[in-house]
């Protein structure tokens, strides 16, 4: 198993920076997206594409228990992305959704948008890795 810790590791740090870019997208301005030449929408579509990315990198390059590896997210990416936007709001952020009850209806948000990506990400993980000679 410890040779799924590396690649595990890696997507679990993708989704934290999901979590901590998500964030600072709300507390920057769209006049800061828009002095940086990014579209703030775009930007923040963009983001999604990150525990796709997690998934994917987790379940391709994991050796064993392939698709329980990539899974896992499926209740750690909403666990992250919550609580990174109750502390948000607790330090001054301007957020929709404030306080527990807050955190809770972000969670399900992160739940639902979040498993239709990693779901697709640790699919495609284990279809492309088929034919890798480690796998």
């Amino acid at each position: 198993m410890s040779s799924n810790l590396k690649p595990w590791s890696l997507g679990l740090l993708i989704l934290i920076m999901f979590s901590v870019l998500g964030e600072l997208s709300l507390v920057f301005s769209e006049y800061v997206f828009h002095r940086l030449g990014i579209n703030r929408d775009e930007f923040m579509m963009a983001l999604w594409v990150l525990p796709f990315i997690a998934s994917f990198i987790a379940t391709y390059y994991s050796t064993s228990l392939k698709l329980v590896v990539g899974l896992s997210y499926l209740i750690l990416f909403p666990l992250i992305g919550s609580i990174g936007h109750y502390l948000n709001g607790e330090l001054g952020g301007v957020v929709d959704f404030t306080g527990i009850s807050g955190a809770m209806t972000t969670f399900k948000v992160y739940l639902s948008i979040g498993s239709i990506v990693i779901l697709i990400g640790a699919f495609l993980g284990v279809a492309l890795s088929k034919g890798r000679p480690d796998s």
